[in-house]
């Protein structure tokens, strides 16, 4: 399947790449289908080495409507996410995909750490949460 993007233009992403927000995001309602098109598969961050992590999560309905996100497992020390297995229908650890939101800002690039996009691999469903622990922030700088 061929998903058009204004941020990166055109990329061809399996049927394994597609997700559901069945409840949207916060600020983003209507957000519902998305494709899941690794950075490094973009002419943005084609040959970058350092591109490993970074992903683009593309809506399937807008084109002008896609978030840079990062593993925070490769960039991030000690970062730990509780979820409720249960109400994710998560079976397996190994069946979750967790995933930053990246802003760039005046300030340089941060990253959403408090409410991560979790991505189930097996359902192919996705939400994103809002972590209690108070160590992580909707701003954590990534310039160190």
């Amino acid at each position: 399947m061929i998903v058009k993007s204004t941020r990166f233009g055109s990329a061809e992403v399996q049927e394994s790449d597609m997700y559901s927000f069945e409840a949207g995001i916060p600020g983003f309602p209507e957000l519902r289908g998305v494709a899941l098109v690794e950075a490094s598969s973009t002419e943005h961050f084609a040959g970058l080495p350092d591109a490993t992590g970074l992903f683009y999560i593309q809506s399937t309905d807008d084109d002008d409507l896609a978030f840079i996100c990062l593993d925070p497992f490769w960039s991030v020390e000690n970062y730990q996410v509780d979820l409720d297995e249960e109400a994710l229908d998560i079976k397996d650890a190994q069946e979750v995909l967790v995933l930053a939101i990246i802003t760039l800002n005046s300030d340089g690039v941060s990253a959403n750490l408090r409410a991560p996009l979790i991505l189930n691999t097996r359902t192919k469903t996705a939400s994103q949460i809002v972590l209690q622990d108070p160590r992580w922030s909707t701003r954590h700088s990534l310039a160190n």
